[in-house]
């Protein structure tokens, strides 16, 4: 009887154990590589940190992909980083350059600063991360991505603070104007104000 039970009950986890993680946008086989260095970097775009979920970092030498990160964050704290580990076949010398992407827009963005790769060097700390800087390239308001702020973008935000079903080009992050990480009625009303021209 104990057994049919313990069968029972791991069968129905079975499934849970399936979940994979969610897929990167970007792809680094760090098996290709034989140096790293470790970097602790927060993201910056238009002088505002960005602190919340749907971003991703990477680094990149030339058009390859050397290192993906996402958002940690540093528990009973506001503090956010990105820990990212940069991988090289040379122990120094190569210009690493970063790129962000943000799942809800599925935008890829080139930022600002470069570092110089060095096998086994740390950059930034958790607690003092090295700054990634660059332009948010989304438009408020833009809930559907094609770059205007129209009726059709309206709808879909109506759609969506009643609680129905919203299109799959429906971009949250578009749809929260004042980036408060909420969708509400508010971030209606400014999308009302800028198609009226206020």
């Amino acid at each position: 009887m104990k057994r049919r039970i313990l069968i029972s009950w791991l069968l129905c986890l079975l499934p849970l154990c399936c979940i994979q993680a969610q897929e990167s946008h970007w792809q680094c086989d760090i098996r290709s590589f034989q140096y790293d260095m470790t970097m602790y970097v927060a993201l910056s775009l238009d002088g505002t940190p960005i602190v919340q979920d749907g971003y991703e970092v990477a680094a990149f030498c030339g058009d390859e992909c050397r290192g993906v990160a996402t958002l940690e964050t540093i528990a009973g704290t506001d503090k956010a980083y990105y820990y990212l580990r940069v991988r090289s076949n040379v122990t120094e010398g190569e210009t690493i350059t970063f790129k962000y992407y943000h799942t809800g827009t599925r935008q890829e963005v080139v930022l600002d600063e470069t570092v110089d790769f060095v096998s086994q060097a740390v950059t930034g700390y958790p607690s003092e991360p090295f700054v990634l800087t660059g332009v948010n390239t989304l438009l408020p308001g833009d809930v559907n991505g094609d770059t205007k702020i129209t009726a059709v973008d309206m709808m879909m935000l109506i759609n969506k603070v009643l609680g129905k079903q919203v299109s799959s080009s429906f971009i949250e992050a578009g749809a929260d104007t004042n980036a408060d990480g909420k969708v509400t009625a508010v971030d209606l009303m400014k999308i009302i104000n800028i198609i009226l021209g206020k």
